[in-house]
């Protein structure tokens, strides 16, 4: 649900992962690609009209069309809300709302919808996101309200506030099914506060009131520049798989798992910023395949030339729990540094890394707790920069490309990519087609070179034994290999298989392919790869036709020999 795969000109292949899940399934057991737009498709809840809804998603998100009221819901879960005491208004949705944002967070787009002047110089506005509903409250001016009420529906749930200043809302067997995320604000000149909290009051038994009130204090700031903007997210708690945030060293007890970006350096809005990431992994690559892997990230604002690492997690950690006073451990980076592809576009590389995530010899593996990405000179403002995190809607994720090749490999290979051969003089036809057979090894991209020798180390033989009808050749290893190197071997070509064989005027390309193929042993490469793509090394292949190693078999013998 989280990655795409790609199919690359020279035959390998590239994985993409992303930090949050891009498709879902849908009720036929089908993978759809997750879409947060909000479109307009009338719905009924509860007996409540909504006459908006995100596209779609494992969770369904409804809206009204006159006030702020939403309701949220995850297979047999849901909970509703609505402000309290709200100035009849009307929905503006996706592209019909205009253009703004405050501080760096944007206000607009696909996934948004905004409600104007719902209550005394204050807006709201929503933005669906893939783990639940991220609420903005704009207060235009001092003349706007501190406190603002909502009355939630929550049937058969508990509500509690919790040490982080969250609140949760808990089944009956004390399982959090959704969460209201952290409050902060911040001003249009980046003036940011924590002083905001929840309070609760249980009306009924499945109705209660949330207050969220900000201080004073800060809104009647003579410093204070308007809008200002309020944070709140009412999320699903088992639909969490998201799995970016950064941590600020000035707002230390805070988690932002919820915004739309991440970043790394310092500023004096944040302090210093430091981004933890983790991919899922899929289980269908394997390490040796693994030609290189990289890190992705998309930059919105800030520097352009961030001197970033990736450094490895050594501990689980939770994106809505990472705080800067609770960050996880980590180790040094086992890669370089960053590679800039353009102003806009950061590749981290991981191969290393990565690597080890998917080696299967306990002594070499790394659990995958992910990496933390950090600036070198964390306290230079002039590095700092804010990249698009996997909430963002207008921009590239972050994304972690694996390359590599699928192969069946032997579990041996010659260990020198310079081969030593002999063969005799077996008369025109079949010395020219054993010299091209050579030639067609040496002169790809394979990195490789079979070097013809009078020594009998390794060797060439036509021989008139076939020992089945059905055999054309065969390499035979004449020392044992030693672990996984091959020390020595001789090919044998059965003559009168061939010839029997081979198409009126296709000899030579027979013997070709045929050695092309027992060549192909010599350096790793097994019988019938299960790929789709054409391959010296399938039996089923035209042995009249292809005379030479595949895409695909380069790609697969040239790791071997880097």
């Amino acid at each position: 649900s989280n990655s795409d795969t790609y199919l690359l000109s020279d035959g390998s292949y590239e994985c993409v992962v992303y930090a949050a899940d891009k498709y879902y399934k849908d009720d036929s057991g089908k993978y759809v690609e997750i879409d947060n737009s909000i479109v307009k498709s009338p719905v009924t809840r509860s007996g409540k009209n909504y006459q908006y809804k995100n596209a779609a998603g494992a969770i369904t998100i409804g809206f009204s069309q006159n006030e702020p009221s939403v309701f949220v819901e995850s297979e047999a879960n849901s909970i509703s809300f609505s402000l309290a005491a709200p100035n009849r208004t009307r929905a503006n949705i996706g592209s019909s709302i205009a253009a703004r944002s405050i501080s760096g967070f944007s206000l607009h787009g696909e996934n948004y919808l905004e409600y104007r002047n719902v209550l005394p110089q204050t807006d709201f506005v929503y933005a669906v996101q893939n783990h639940g509903v991220k609420e903005y409250i704009i207060l235009n001016s001092p003349e706007a309200p501190t406190e603002f009420s909502f009355n939630f529906t929550a049937e058969g749930y508990t509500a509690k506030k919790t040490e982080h200043g969250t609140v949760e809302f808990k089944d009956e067997n004390g399982e959090a099914v959704f969460e209201l995320g952290a409050l902060f604000a911040v001003d249009s000149a980046e003036a940011y506060t924590e002083d905001l909290e929840y309070s609760i009051t249980k009306i009924t038994q499945d109705i209660y009131e949330v207050v969220v009130a900000i201080s004073k204090e800060y809104v009647n700031a003579a410093s204070r520049t308007f809008p200002v903007l309020i944070d709140p997210i009412v999320k699903v708690s088992n639909r969490d798989n998201v799995r970016d945030c950064f941590v600020s060293s000035k707002m230390p007890r805070i988690p932002y798992d919820v915004s739309v970006y991440i970043g790394t350096g310092y500023s004096t809005t944040w302090g210093i910023r430091r981004t933890f990431i983790r991919f899922e992994l899929p289980d269908y690559i394997n390490k040796e395949h693994i030609q290189n892997a990289y890190i992705l990230l998309t930059r919105h604002s800030g520097s352009t030339l961030p001197n970033i690492k990736a450094y490895r997690a050594t501990q689980s950690w939770t994106p809505s729990a990472t705080t800067w006073e609770r960050q996880p451990s980590c180790a040094s980076a086992t890669d370089g540094g960053v590679h800039y592809i353009n102003n806009y576009s950061y590749q981290v590389p991981v191969t290393n890394l990565v690597k080890r995530w998917y080696d299967t010899n306990p002594t070499n593996n790394y659990p995958n707790y992910g990496v933390m990405i950090k600036e070198t000179y964390e306290n230079d403002p002039d590095k700092a920069i804010q990249f698009n995190s996997s909430k963002s809607m207008t921009g590239q994720k972050p994304e972690l490309h694996i390359q590599y090749v699928v192969c069946e490999y032997l579990s041996y290979g010659y260990d020198t990519n310079s081969i030593p051969i002999s063969y005799a003089n077996y008369g025109t036809v079949w010395n020219r087609a054993i010299q091209k057979s050579i030639n067609s090894w040496n002169t790809s991209n394979a990195n490789v070179s079979f070097n013809k020798t009078t020594s009998e180390w390794n060797r060439i033989l036509v021989t008139d034994s076939d020992g089945t009808t059905n055999t054309y050749g065969c390499k035979i290893n004449e020392w044992p290999s030693f672990g996984s190197k091959l020390r020595r071997f001789r090919i044998e070509l059965y003559s009168k298989n061939i010839i029997r064989d081979a198409d009126k005027d296709k000899l030579e390309n027979f013997i070709q392919s045929v050695l092309c193929h027992e060549l192909g042993h010599t350096v790793w490469l097994n019988d019938n790869p299960s790929t789709m793509q054409a391959s010296i090394m399938k039996y089923s292949r035209d042995r009249n036709s292809m005379v030479r190693p595949a895409a695909f078999d380069i790609s697969n013998v040239s790791p071997k020999y880097k």
